[in-house]
């Protein structure tokens, strides 16, 4: 894993990719596949050609992985069934097949609650996933039941610290609350955020601009353009540009 992230990050992608596929090739000629390596491997490589948009080579590693036949014979550890679950929830969604992607989710929600694995963790950010899910399918109410569900029970799991998930269910219900023109509200919620973001993680942070472009984003929407150049005028100036 570390490996795959520093591969990632410094945006070595083609030789992770042609490390992953030789790793899991010599696996398969030796018939050492009963190892962790192996399914890991798989999914790292799924994982590539996910970000690379090659989403039918991704989705049937994802299948593979998934699959009962497989998952007896490697008798697979839960974090890796979960991982290619989830992927396939990920790539389902990328493609606008909301449905399929929703019905994964709630797969993985019952895998979760027969075999946790840091359950709470996982549930919480399932429901983020399942409640954008329901704000592309316009359905507001339960996308927005689920947003404050998990901001609710964030706090418990750290307390006094404002986590990741809990901040994506932030940004989910702010974009949710713009979309149905609830202004103030949005406001509230991505106002936190960038607070939130720039205590943390200073305001240079690709996550802190993000939050800026969003308040920009919500001012404009908002009619207010008077705000959004204040805001817009926080960004940096590679990223201070106007439509």
């Amino acid at each position: 894993m570390i490996l795959y992230a520093f591969l990632l990050s410094s945006g070595q992608l083609e030789k992770a990719e042609s490390l992953f596929q030789t790793i899991v090739q010599e696996k398969e000629e030796r018939n050492h596949i009963h190892t962790d390596l192996y399914p890991w491997s798989k999914l790292v490589l799924a994982d590539i050609y996910k970000r690379k948009a090659r989403y039918k080579e991704a989705e049937r590693i994802y299948s593979e992985v998934s699959h009962p036949q497989f998952r007896n014979g490697q008798h697979l550890k839960a974090k890796y069934l979960y991982t290619a679950i989830y992927g396939l929830a990920d790539i389902y969604q990328s493609q606008g097949r909301h449905e399929e992607a929703r019905q994964m989710i709630i797969k993985l929600q019952d895998y979760i609650k027969k075999a946790p694995l840091k359950q709470a963790k996982d549930d919480l950010h399932l429901k983020v996933k399942l409640a954008r899910l329901y704000s592309d399918l316009d359905r507001y109410q339960e996308a927005e039941a689920l947003f404050k569900e998990v901001i609710e029970w964030g706090p418990r799991e750290i307390p006094g610290k404002v986590r990741g998930t809990t901040i994506s269910a932030m940004s989910g219900l702010a974009v949710l609350y713009v979309r149905q023109a609830r202004y103030e509200e949005a406001e509230s919620l991505l106002l936190d955020i960038y607070n939130s973001r720039t205590s943390r993680l200073g305001p240079e942070h690709p996550h802190t601009i993000k939050s800026l472009q969003q308040l920009v984003d919500l001012y404009n929407a908002w009619g207010k353009p008077e705000e959004a150049d204040r805001w817009w005028a926080k960004l940096p100036q590679t990223e201070a540009t106007k439509e």
